[in-house]
């Protein structure tokens, strides 16, 4: 079943919001013919969590209630898509890759402004064939609840995203993390990623260690690490997804 919310948060839209990603870097896209525009503001959101307060409902209520806005635009025939999807990323200094997926004809890039596994923004960039979207979510979201949230996402501009409910993101966990330098690291691998790989890459970018993934668990040796943040990077049949680690002495 559709959900509830979303149904009822895209037949309405605001008209006062802040100034997000779309707004300041893509303002000159605004006035093409072409383009599909989808806001919702944090009224229509707050709306939709009291008709889903009920306990069929809980999980939809749960989410909803915890986002602010969403904006996306789409852009059916642009010619250079692949060039703003990178020109895209760019301009997203700080924040920090979740997903990338990356075939013949597709890019798609989920990144994350999150600290302490709470995502206060999340902008989606994908561009396909002569088609390019961007959206962007702000809230204080669960960064295990992403699988989640992404099958709520049912409008049709996000149907090449739609997958990454099924990615499993929620299944990849690294614990305990943060960790103290020397301590093993547990990782839980879903079965997608089965067959593929995983690096350690610290701060800088460089790779630590690399190894395949041959089964639904591994450990991780803790002398290899420092004090310092690290990204584990699971990569599989062109998707990767990213799990900060966190060293404490």
């Amino acid at each position: 079943m559709r959900s509830l919310f979303f149904m009822v948060c895209l037949l309405f839209t605001t008209f006062t919001y802040a100034q997000n990603f779309i707004e300041d870097n893509y303002a000159h896209f605004l006035d093409r013919d072409d383009i599909t525009r989808v806001q919702v503001g944090e009224r229509m959101f707050n709306i939709a969590a009291t008709l889903t307060k009920d306990a069929e409902n809980r999980e939809a209520h749960d989410l909803v209630s915890k986002i602010k806005s969403f904006d996306l635009i789409s852009i059916e025939k642009l010619s250079n898509p692949q060039s703003e999807f990178k020109a895209g990323l760019a301009k997203l200094k700080g924040f920090e890759e979740l997903v990338r997926i990356k075939d013949k004809e597709n890019n798609i890039a989920i990144m994350v402004d999150e600290s302490n596994e709470i995502i206060h923004e999340l902008v989606g960039i994908i561009a396909a064939d002569s088609e390019f979207v961007v959206f962007d979510l702000v809230g204080e979201i669960d960064l295990n609840e992403i699988s989640k949230l992404t099958s709520k996402l049912q409008d049709e501009h996000l149907g090449k995203i739609q997958g990454i409910s099924n990615l499993g993101l929620d299944e990849v966990k690294v614990y305990p993390n943060p960790v103290k330098r020397g301590s093993e690291v547990s990782v839980d691998v879903p079965a997608n990623m089965i067959g593929g790989k995983v690096k350690v890459i610290d701060i800088s970018g460089k790779t630590v260690s690399q190894q395949e993934l041959t089964g639904n668990s591994l450990r991780l040796e803790g002398d290899q690490f420092n004090a310092n943040s690290y990204f584990l990077e699971f990569e599989n049949k062109g998707i990767i997804v990213r799990k900060k680690l966190i060293v404490i002495e």
